[in-house]
């Protein structure tokens, strides 16, 4: 697979965004659910270039939105996305708007953010580990507000 770069020069929500790797060949792929929040809402998940899909039923159509490492805060009065993620504070975080939420009735805990539209997601890719967070709000990072965080679910190959 190729690495799909997407290359903007804007500043979103407090983040400046450079050329990075959102569908990197690592993050791609099928990843089984490795925490109980991940074993309780999604299952094991599918990583495509711009969909994630859970095996209850959720899928999330997603498109890049910017970069933030570790220590970075997650919302202007919330934890750094180390301490939401359990990664190092230099980790590369991907932050993705997630364009449509299908949620289907099989699913047991419905949504990420259960019954509330997941919004934006955040993860990073550690040694086959994907550590994903879900937001609801209007943005992430410094335009955000720590209610907003939804919760973490890991995965690995």
């Amino acid at each position: 697979m190729r690495t799909l770069a997407f290359i903007t020069s804007a500043l979103c929500a407090g983040f400046a965004t450079t050329t990075f790797a959102f569908a990197a060949p690592a993050n791609l792929g099928h990843f089984e659910a490795a925490s109980t929040t991940a074993n309780a809402y999604t299952g094991a998940i599918t990583v495509a270039a711009r969909q994630i899909t859970g095996a209850f039923g959720q899928t999330y159509d997603v498109e890049p939105f910017g970069q933030a490492t570790g220590k970075t805060r997650s919302a202007a009065d919330g934890p750094s996305f180390a301490d939401l993620l359990g990664v190092d504070a230099g980790t590369p975080v991907v932050l993705l708007k997630v364009r449509a939420e299908k949620i289907a009735p099989s699913a047991p805990s419905g949504g990420l953010c259960d019954a509330a539209p997941t919004t934006f997601l955040a993860y990073a890719s550690v040694a086959g580990e994907l550590h994903l967070a879900a937001f609801k709000g209007a943005t992430v990072g410094a335009g955000a507000r720590a209610e907003d965080f939804c919760g973490t679910y890991n995965y690995m190959r």
